[in-house]
């Protein structure tokens, strides 16, 4: 019986050594938890911020795009308004018939709009200097593919 005694104090010694360890457990596994739950926090908050940066991009090209084609329109009424001189016998293409332009006595009361459309032609001083036609064709093809990646995924 003796021995009995001698075993229960090493036992409620083990018990507590258990308790602790268990309690040290516990107390781990609440910690990871709260790290996790902090780590998921940050993540939605990045998530976040990504997801404005990339709608702000995206509402920013838009923006600049109409911005741009808007101006570039603007620039190319100035430029059809510009009067220009006609010094060679062309066709008038609504008419059929020649003007009398030359040398000697040239024809300046036109402006390029008139002679683009009159007789087909486009004098140095009448030439768009602008990207218009690349940057349509560019956002075209963008968003060509980005149509085809959402229906095909």
């Amino acid at each position: 019986m003796e021995q009995s005694h001698e075993s229960t104090p090493i036992l409620s010694k083990v018990n507590d050594i258990n308790e602790k360890k268990r309690q040290k457990l516990r107390e781990a596994r609440e910690r990871a938890a709260a790290e996790i739950k902090k780590s998921e926090e940050r993540l939605k908050f990045f998530m976040y911020c990504g997801s404005c940066i990339v709608i702000s991009l995206f509402v920013g090209s838009i923006v600049w795009f109409c911005h741009y084609i808007i101006s570039t329109l603007d620039e190319r009424e100035v430029v059809d308004q510009h009067l220009t001189t006609v010094s060679e016998k062309w066709i008038d293409r609504t008419t059929n018939e020649q003007v009398n332009c030359t040398n000697e006595n040239p024809c300046s009361d036109w402006n390029c709009l008139y002679v683009r459309e009159h007789f087909h032609k486009t004098p140095d001083e009448c030439v768009y200097k602008d990207y218009l036609k690349a940057v349509v064709f560019l956002s075209v093809l963008l968003l060509s593919i980005a149509l085809c990646n959402c229906i095909f995924g």
